[in-house]
């Protein structure tokens, strides 16, 4: 099968025809194969299998909680697309900012549109659970939501920006070598002591 009769590219994102595979992303294209990549790693298939089984990922195919991107950029947990064609979500970067409450950010779907939203990168996912992060929150998968984050630590309760705080010193003591660290406690003590100012 030559190329021009193949329906896809390197670069697409591909989703299978009976939802029994996962969606993947097309690597690379040789005269006979198709490789790409899904949850399950690198697969080579046919490229006739591929064309007989697969179409071109689009919004539609999108399942609740998957991660999309939007044509412009922002980065979204998908929730679902409602009956007048507005795509919700849980929560997402729209301009940069982290915003944790359901919306309908897209508004309604202009159909020309629909083929350039994409599921994320797992760079894009990255950068979605940092600024999540970076704000208190996290995602919880189980039950599909955006909650506060907290962490414990030694018995004191810390919240997400107080453990980043936490986690900078750590690193930047760490660079000092192991004969000049202080120990552990101390670091507490001091984050604790940065916080009543």
């Amino acid at each position: 099968m030559n190329n021009n009769n193949f329906p896809f590219k390197e670069g697409n994102w591909i989703a299978p025809n009976d939802n029994g595979f996962c969606i993947g992303l097309i690597v690379s294209i040789s005269d006979y194969m198709c490789s790409f990549e899904d949850d399950n790693g690198i697969n080579i298939m046919s490229k006739e299998y591929v064309k007989n089984n697969y179409h071109l990922w689009t919004i539609e195919d999108a399942k609740d909680g998957d991660i999309i991107v939007t044509p412009n950029g922002n980065i979204f947990i998908f929730k679902y697309i409602n009956s007048n064609g507005q795509i919700w979500d849980y929560c997402g970067i729209y301009n940069g900012t982290f915003y944790p409450k359901s919306s309908s950010p897209n508004g309604e779907i202009i159909p020309e549109c629909r083929k350039d939203y994409k599921p994320a990168t797992s760079e894009q996912c990255n950068l979605l659970w940092q600024k999540m992060r970076e704000v208190g929150y996290k995602w919880n998968s189980r039950t599909k939501e955006v909650v506060k984050a907290s962490f414990k630590l030694q018995g004191t309760l810390f919240s997400a920006a107080d453990r980043g705080i936490i986690d900078e010193i750590i690193l930047a003591l760490g660079t000092l070598g192991a004969e000049k660290m202080i120990s552990y406690d101390r670091e507490i003590k001091f984050l604790e002591k940065i916080r009543k100012l």
